[in-house]
């Protein structure tokens, strides 16, 4: 049994009732308000039954959220949002733009798929030291228990109003605010450095031969998966019904199989969530054939480049879902928004752990978007003289003088930085750093943009 401390935010929201009211406030007190519940939540929903999971689950959605077109040409000034459209060229689509013409959207569905995570239940079995061992030596072990079991629905949407996928960065009355790897880092515990989260260059394997050849399984078996998902996915329960019965009486061979299609179960259960929640890109396969130097990649990046991009899909009007690590963007607010949104603290919490364990989600926070209306003021009420807004950007200064410390061996590369100009998102960091920094920072972030399947 945890040992939990109750969050509050009495003290903070009598400061917050003294701040004038904002414009979203006057908005609301003018509109009508008419509110449904969603009654179609997609969050965690694990069946017992495996065989007809992948047919049932396909939301039409899905389709339609992917085909929303996030960038588009500079709009025209208006009478709201920017008064220069240069920047935020896909403002006239973005949910911020609804919004200020008191078109509500309900709260996001978030894919969440920590009950699918934790129905492979390696660690109970006494009997798989040797795949434990692989799992271990890859360094992601950390994402079983740092996986909050739902995402808070409310949190995500107030955050991704915030969002523009033309900066990578929260808009906030005060400034401009992200994730940035150090985050991952002292949030999820895995790596944030070393080889990008990308193919190698003279890599030739198809996606039948990788199933074939590195989780060895028979041609029969990769044809059908590969038939059943437009030859890119397999079906994260067939990986689950397939090599979730390993044991040290396998053969070694077999154990390695199961460690590779295990490895890949939790990339598709965390870190790369999409928007069907039921399956997994077999790319991430091509990462995993030397299952011992798994470690060596920064897993860090890749995430986030991949919550980057689906903020900055969910991030327009008409979207209704969004997928991504929601554990890591959830965190990442309670660990810097104090005051705005509290969490439950876990009283066994050891300093040495992943940030992530310390908090311990609440579920009271509600599921309409008058509850989402409700941290919106918060958040317009925020400034950057708070405690909370003063130790991020601390922490977002000392990150980058620890990169500049750890990469001056970089001194004359330039490849990376000259890549960026067709690259989003990199508008402030580029005043920040220079190119020697720049490219250590986010070469891999880069190169996983260009890995990671639209």
């Amino acid at each position: 049994m945890k040992r939990i401390r109750r969050g509050t935010t009495k003290a903070s929201s009598s400061r917050l009732n003294r701040q004038r009211p904002t414009a979203s406030t006057r908005r609301q007190r003018a509109a009508p308000q008419d509110h449904i519940e969603d009654a179609t939540e997609v969050e965690d929903v694990v069946p017992t039954d495996y065989s007809n999971v992948d047919a049932e689950v396909e939301d039409v959605a899905t389709t339609q959220d992917s085909n929303v077109e996030v960038h588009a040409e500079p709009t025209e000034p208006s009478r709201v949002g920017p008064i220069d459209p240069s920047l935020l060229t896909s403002f006239k689509t973005h949910i911020a733009a609804a919004i200020w013409n008191n078109q509500e959207r309900e709260p996001l569905r978030c894919m969440s798929k920590t009950s699918t995570l934790r129905e492979w239940n390696w660690w109970g079995n006494p009997n798989n030291a040797i795949f434990k061992g692989y799992i271990q030596r890859s360094r992601l072990e950390h994402l079983i228990k740092c996986s909050y079991r739902n995402a808070d629905k409310i949190v995500v949407s107030t955050f991704v109003e915030r969002w523009h996928p033309e900066t990578n960065t929260f808009h906030m009355p005060f400034g401009k605010m992200t994730i940035t790897l150090d985050d991952v880092s002292s949030i999820l515990g895995i790596p944030v450095s070393g080889a990008a989260v990308a193919p190698l260059r003279d890599d030739d394997d198809t996606n039948f031969e990788l199933l074939v050849k590195y989780l060895g399984v028979t041609d029969e078996e990769a044809t059908e998966q590969l038939h059943q998902y437009s030859d890119e996915y397999v079906s994260l329960s067939w990986l689950w019904a397939r090599f979730s019965n390993v044991s040290d009486t396998e053969s070694e061979e077999y154990i390695m199989y199961s460690a590779r299609a295990y490895l890949l179960y939790l990339l598709g259960c965390t870190l790369f969530v999409d928007k069907t929640g039921t399956r997994v890109q077999i790319v991430y396969l091509r990462l995993l054939r030397n299952v011992d130097s798994v470690a060596g990649y920064s897993w860090g990046s890749g995430c986030l480049a991949w919550l980057y991009r689906q903020l900055g899909q969910a991030s327009r009007s008409k979207v209704k879902q969004i997928a991504g690590y929601m554990t890591l963007l959830e965190a990442w607010v309670y660990e810097h928004m104090h005051g705005v949104v509290v969490p439950d603290h876990d009283l066994d919490y050891l300093e040495v752990q992943p940030r992530a364990l310390r908090w311990i989600p609440r579920r009271d926070n509600g599921t309409t978007s008058v509850d989402v209306q409700k941290y919106r003021q918060r958040l317009d009420a925020l400034n950057a003289d708070q405690e909370c807004i003063f130790q991020w950007f601390m922490l977002y200064y000392v990150s980058y003088f620890r990169l500049y410390e750890n990469l001056t061996s970089l001194k004359g590369n330039t490849t990376y930085f000259q890549m960026l100009h067709s690259t989003q998102g990199c508008s402030d960091v580029v005043m920040l750093l220079s190119p020697t920094i720049l490219s250590g920072f986010l070469g891999s972030l880069v190169e996983c943009r260009r890995f990671l399947p639209e």
